[in-house]
Order: C-alpha cells, then structure tokens, then sequence
C-alpha cells in the first residue's frame, strides 16, 4: 500500500479458490512464478520475487519458482521516499534553513547557541565509511 496514491487500496482478494481467466479450473501454485504475469478478475500482475519461506515451500514441492527481478520504481516513488526521510530527521537540514531557524530564536529573544557545540550535537554518533584496499606489489 503506498500512502496517498490516488489509487483505491484495500482488500483485493480473500482466501477462496480463484477461477481461471479462462474459465478452465483454478489459479494453483504452478500459475505463480518469478518474471511471469498472473490475470486475477481482469488485473494482470507482473510478479518481479518472493520470499525465503515462499521460495523454500516451491522447492520442496518440485516447483521452479525462477529468479527474483528487481523491483521497477517510479520518479513519484524515488521523491516520497526523500521526503519521508527528510520529514524523519534523516537528513542533515541545509545551511539557509539553519541560518533561519536561528534569526527566528533570536528574534524571540532566545541567547545565541554555540555553534560548534550545536554542530557536535547534530553530527553525533554520525559515521564517515570508506571502503578500499591496499595494492601491496611487493
């Protein structure tokens, strides 16, 4: 479910045996596969992976349930997610935003922070990684 879409969410399918889309018997695991689109009541669902148990349940049964493909994402997608990660503090706030939010804690008559002090606060337990290695030729 992604929030807000504008598509209508909810429950699509319960627990029953689904008929064919050409009306010869049911929908069975052997109609489910990676890489494969599935037509469930007039919706064509492409399905891209599964899950461990999922995976582990097909091969028991004999059943190749193929690779997983990665998921397609979406510039709508990619944006929602850089906002919900700014909203969440994720992101460190751009210099002019914390120039204003200082002018307006001044403007109320609060004493000015100390800047480092302020900067070690923000960027605590915070982590540069680098990875590499050493071309030794010797």
């Amino acid at each position: 479910k992604i929030e807000n879409s504008g598509i209508p969410q909810g429950s699509f399918l319960k627990r029953h045996r689904v008929p064919r889309e050409d009306g010869q018997g049911f929908i069975g695991p052997d109609d489910f596969r990676c890489g494969q689109e599935i037509t469930l009541y007039g919706r064509t669902y492409h399905i891209t992976g599964c899950d461990r148990f999922t995976r582990w349940f097909y091969e028991e049964n004999g059943i190749d349930v193929g690779e997983d493909e990665p998921m397609v994402v979406d510039n709508w997608q990619k944006s929602y997610k850089l906002q919900k990660t700014i909203e969440r503090g994720g992101m460190p706030l751009t210099r002019s935003a914390v120039d204003a939010k200082n002018l307006a804690k001044f403007q109320i008559g609060a004493p000015p922070a100390d800047k480092k002090f302020s900067q070690f606060l923000l960027n605590d337990r915070k982590v540069l990684r680098f990875r590499g290695y050493w071309d030794d030729t010797t």
